[in-house]
């Protein structure tokens, strides 16, 4: 489908109907044309009409983009109401020709206004203009060879003389204008435009030859300018939405001022519907018209090397503008004398401080101007003066207030400036990769190492989806299920994350490990605005962490052996195989045996992290009884408890309380061992408690201590490895810090978990140990043992 765009439609037709308005106001109908008489107020209604709504459509031209459809379509549709009132009246006086080219205008910018969406780079752009064109040339070629008659008018006589040459030329240029629409070849569009402007040109010489000038012929050289211009003034507003997306804060006030500009042309266009002479009124309207123009090309134009000069002397022309908007409506009578203010502050905002002298001196030497104009017109020069003495009073007080606030705006400017290049050198100089994205996740900057990882340059990216550019899958090498992709959580849900992933540039053989963290920012109404990602290489780390589990795996192998052979043969001579021991020997060997023990089962952890982290851990699923479970447990730990003079308390169900779970026993046994062990070690006085709770089709077995607590700022990596916290008796305790991991590890391969449930310092601490329940009936694996290999 292609993208619809109303393009410059809504400035051709603020343009026309400001042209129309200004030549109903300021120049009669030739009485040549025999059109019906109309009264001189019913001519100014429709006169003030035009030029009212025909800045209506300038404001809506400059501010559609940034409109809901819905007011979008109200707009264009009130902007286009002197357009189809013009069309029906020229179609009941027999003006075909200018009643097409009314009502093409209004219907193309109502339709268009409805079906406008962003210009896509794949999607060739229908533009309004150029299809109003097209149907009009179409419209009135047919009409001329089809019906002639309809053209009964006198101010088409020459018209119809040439009537086949001409519906040719409009026929034509309709079928170049359709041609046009299908190709990005400027030459071409250039071509095309040129074949259609011809006989734009051509009809109002026509109608001027036979019945006179009238301003209101025009409408038909302004499309045709508009057609020849068309392709630049469309790159014009490219270049204007993208540095609104470069430059934000400095579109933002370009659009304020702007609006202010507008503002006060509407009220220049209502100030000349008030004046009673003609003149001035047409003035004003002239004036009007001449100030929309130039608005639209100067908000619009590059900064080019000096923009501080191109702003100054934007300023200069509208003080000018503002000085005959003085004398049209009363001198220094004015009501309007605050417009020459509007330049001053304007420069105090943009500019620095001395060039603020420039648009105060020009605004000082008008109202002398003024004042002088007054006096030599014969009014009383003492009156004149006082009122000329306090406008120009209140212009010096507001420049001098306006210089002192740019001169907090410059040092602020300074402050900032200084601060925005700490901040890029430092971002450039990061070894991480920054990225920002905006809400529909385009990329808005990113810094040198980020354009290394893109295999891009900086202005090769600014603009294009992230996502198009990096392949980002999860650590496992997955895609993300739907929703699920962090930067799409980030932009669209606010959600912040970190990740491990692969992620794979253009050029790139294989896909590489970085560290992601997303970081959405947001609007001031709380409403994602953008995301900013960063992403780190971890390659080496991966490697590193891949040695280091190599060598754990290694040495613990090599430690366990030898280790095994001692607690055989000391076990051999505590049994008094080897010969009786005396008390000394006895007590040697048996803290010789606790100490091995010890040994063995942190090398046992380490080999257990070391075969989870490389998903060889392996598990069979079976229904089990695990109170079962948990009285082995209690009993292995029993005698632990009683030599630290603890209270080792299960609380057994009720036979058939406890439905039988999906577990692997041994795993599950070795879970329920370290949750109970830790829950001893970390305990001096008081005791452990051991119960049961079915919870939505789990069995949760609780495991409470009454020791030292886990404090709040320290849970978050109880479950990491080698992590050991402070609870008073770490020391006491030992331990390889590997316990709560494997747990929780080998209870997510039986689809469980383990938690912390609750914990005070100084009170306790609750862990949780949860398993599903098994289905009743038949297995669904005909009672086969289902093993599952793998990190989940």
């Amino acid at each position: 489908m292609p993208s619809f765009t109303p393009s410059t439609l809504p400035l051709a037709i603020g343009i026309i109907e400001i042209l129309l308005g200004t030549a109903v106001l300021a120049s009669p109908i030739p009485a040549g044309w025999r059109f019906p008489a109309v009264a001189p107020a019913v001519l100014t209604t429709y006169g003030t009409a035009f030029v009212f709504f025909g800045v209506i459509a300038f404001i809506l031209h400059v501010t559609q983009a940034a409109l809901p459809r819905l007011w979008r379509v109200v707009g264009n549709l009130i902007i286009v109401l002197p357009l189809l009132a013009a069309a029906w009246s020229a179609f009941y006086l027999g003006v075909v020709v200018g009643g097409t080219a009314y009502a093409a205008l209004a219907v193309v910018n109502i339709v268009f206004a409805g079906l406008s969406r962003p210009v896509e780079r794949d999607r060739l752009p229908v533009d309004g203009l150029i299809v109003t064109a097209l149907l009009f040339e179409a419209a009135v070629g047919v009409l001329l060879l089809a019906a002639p008659s309809e053209f009964r008018v006198p101010i088409y006589r020459d018209l119809l003389t040439y009537r086949q040459p001409l519906a040719g030329l409009l026929l034509l240029g309709a079928a170049a204008l359709l041609a046009s629409m299908f190709t990005r070849r400027l030459s071409f569009r250039v071509l095309a435009a040129l074949v259609a402007a011809l006989p734009l040109a051509i009809i109002p010489i026509g109608i001027i030859r036979v019945q006179g000038q009238w301003p209101g012929v025009f409408i038909y050289p302004i499309l045709a300018a508009f057609l020849i211009t068309h392709p630049w003034l469309e790159r014009s507003l490219l270049a204007q939405t993208q540095a609104v997306t470069d430059r934000p804060s400095v579109a933002a006030f370009q659009r304020t001022a702007e609006g202010v500009v507008w503002a006060v042309i509407l009220l220049v266009t209502i100030a000349g519907n008030t004046q009673q002479a003609a003149a001035n009124r047409v003035a004003l309207y002239g004036l009007a018209l001449g100030s929309s123009l130039f608005t639209l090309v100067w908000f619009r134009l590059p900064p080019g090397p000096r923009p501080l000069r191109r702003t100054l002397w934007g300023t200069v022309v509208y003080t000018v503008l503002a000085g005959l908007v003085m004398h049209l409506t009363g001198g220094v009578r004015t009501p309007l004398i605050f417009l020459l203010l509007l330049p001053i502050l304007a420069a105090a905002w943009a500019l620095p401080p001395t060039y603020i002298t420039v648009p105060a001196g020009i605004a000082l030497a008008i109202v002398g101007l003024e004042a002088g104009l007054h006096i030599q017109g014969g009014e009383p020069a003492e009156e004149i003066l006082v009122i000329a003495v306090f406008r120009a009073s209140g212009l010096l007080f507001v420049a001098v207030f306006a210089y002192l606030l740019a001169r907090r705006a410059a040092e602020q400017r300074v402050l900032l400036r200084r601060e925005k290049e700490k901040l890029e050198t430092i971002v450039a100089g990061m070894d991480e990769g920054l990225i920002v994205l905006d809400r529909d996740g385009r990329i808005q900057f990113c810094n040198r190492a980020a354009t290394r990882i893109l295999r891009c340059r900086d202005e090769e990216v600014v603009g294009r989806p992230l996502l198009e550019i990096l392949a980002i899958r999860r650590e496992d090498g997955l895609n993300w299920r739907e929703g699920d992709h962090p930067i799409a959580a980030a932009v669209e849900r606010g959600q912040a994350s970190r990740h491990r992933v692969l992620a794979e540039a253009p050029g790139d053989g294989t896909p590489r490990p970085f560290a992601l963290t997303v970081t959405p920012f947001h609007e001031l109404d709380g409403r994602p605005s953008g995301v900013i990602c960063s992403l780190r290489d971890v390659g080496a780390e991966l490697e590193m962490e891949r040695m280091r589990e190599d060598f754990f795996n290694i040495a613990s192998h090599e430690i366990r052996t030898p280790l095994t052979v001692i607690k055989g043969h000391v076990e051999l001579a505590l049994d008094g195989t080897l010969g009786p021991l005396g008390d000394t020997a006895h007590h040697v060997l048996t803290e010789i045996h606790t100490a091995t023990s010890r040994l063995i089962r942190m090398v046992n952890d380490f080999l257990d992290a070391a075969r989870v982290e490389q998903g060889k851990i392996s598990v069979q699923i079976d229904r089990g009884n695990l109170p079962a479970l948990v009285e082995q447990a209690v009993a292995t730990l029993a005698p632990d408890a009683r030599r630290k003079g603890l209270t080792l308390t299960y609380h057994p169900p009720d036979p058939g309380a406890v439905p039988p779970v999906l577990m692997d026993a041994e795993k599950a046994l070795q879970v329920l061992i370290n949750l109970i062990d830790n829950a001893i070690k970390f305990t001096a006085r008081g005791g452990v408690e051991i119960w049961h709770e079915v919870e939505d089709g789990t069995v949760a077995t609780y495991v409470r201590d009454t020791g030292a607590g886990i404090h709040p700022e320290e849970r978050h990596r109880l479950f990491e490895r080698f992590s050991q916290l402070e609870r008073g008796l770490r020391r006491e305790t030992g331990g390889s810090g590997l316990g709560l991991y494997i747990s929780r590890k080998l209870a997510e391969h039986m689809n469980g978990t383990v938690l912390l449930k609750e914990s005070v310092p100084d009170a306790g601490s609750s862990f949780v140990f949860v398993l599903p329940v098994a289905p009743e009936g038949p297995r669904a694996e005909s009672g086969a043992t289902r093993e599952r290999t793998g990190t989940r």
